[in-house]
């Protein structure tokens, strides 16, 4: 980190004065340090040089930051939402910050975000550790206080993460457009290249290691299309890897609630490649997208629900 870039992170340190009052001494441009404690004696003068000798270079913070933290972070409010996460005060990040700052959730204080613990430790100068992420591609460790983490924490493998964080791929496995996980901070950015999941469901899903599919859901997938020759895989539709919370839209039901009744008119569209969701004597599109089926929330064989309405 060049001293500019200290100067900018020890802007966060002095909007946590009343943390860290000594966080705001900085002594200039070329010389970005704390200052030392009250009771410390000040340091002899260093021995003038020698016209014609060349001083040394005075030493630049390393990156990523090695040693202590730099700030503790139980000096400051725990974040309710997630384990490994302090409340910091907006106002208190970094001038040229608002792209994390629209990347943090937000505390119950206004006015505060939730910074995972590791980046107040290091002021965001750290490098994640490297893990096998979704079907073994290259990924990093992210704190599951970042929202866009926690929203797909279920499909992510923790691997050798912390288990407040889980394993963020370098390229999104449908997309192979880059997430953005391995350029954090002093990341020198990912290794391999952007590893392609296999398509399946006419186009509408993707081959997913089972291991990355919740454990509710995974006797809904199939995995007749996908290659098991690097573990067990299951064709799971794009709608729910984008979308873990993805909720399906309304149907009715036509051939069926004529012949059974009312009862099984309600009905949910899922695309046709999921388990119970093929076209059979009771089972048509019924309106739904194309390659999608109206599935009935009650079986009129068993009277039960079918789970498709639950999903």
């Amino acid at each position: 980190m060049t001293p500019p870039q200290m100067i900018r992170h020890t802007f966060l340190l002095c909007g946590l004065a009343a943390f860290f009052p000594a966080a705001c001494a900085i002594q200039g441009p070329g010389d970005a340090k704390f200052d030392r404690p009250a009771d410390t004696p000040p340091a002899e003068a260093p021995p003038s040089t020698p016209p014609g000798d060349k001083a040394d270079d005075p030493a630049e913070p390393t990156c990523p930051h090695e040693g202590p933290a730099i700030i503790d972070p139980a000096g400051l409010p725990a974040c309710p939402q997630c384990g490994g996460g302090r409340c910091v005060p907006e106002a208190a990040l970094p001038p040229d910050a608002a792209d994390l700052a629209s990347k943090l959730g937000t505390c119950p204080t206004p006015g505060t975000l939730c910074v995972p613990d590791v980046f107040v430790e290091t002021m965001g100068n750290f490098i994640p550790t490297t893990c096998q992420s979704v079907a073994g591609a290259e990924g990093r460790c992210l704190s599951m206080c970042l929202p866009d983490v926690a929203e797909k924490a279920e499909l992510l493998p923790q691997g050798v993460c912390a288990g407040t964080e889980r394993c963020v791929p370098c390229f999104d496995p449908v997309t192979q457009e880059a997430t953005g996980a391995c350029d954090i901070a002093c990341d020198p950015g990912p290794i391999e290249e952007a590893q392609p999941l296999a398509e399946c469901c006419q186009g509408l899903g993707h081959c997913v290691p089972t291991a990355a599919v919740p454990g509710d859901k995974i006797d809904n997938l199939l995995g007749e299309e996908c290659p098991q020759d690097s573990g067990a895989m299951v064709c799971a539709p794009d709608i729910f890897i984008d979308d873990p919370n993805y909720k399906p839209a309304a149907c009715n039901t036509k051939i069926l609630s004529i012949i059974f009744g009312d009862e099984f008119k309600p009905g949910v569209c899922l695309p046709e490649c999921m388990k119970g969701t093929e076209d059979s004597l009771f089972i048509h599109n019924d309106g739904c997208q194309p390659n999608f089926n109206c599935v009935p929330c009650i079986s009129p064989l068993t009277k039960e629900p079918t789970g498709a309405c639950d999903l």
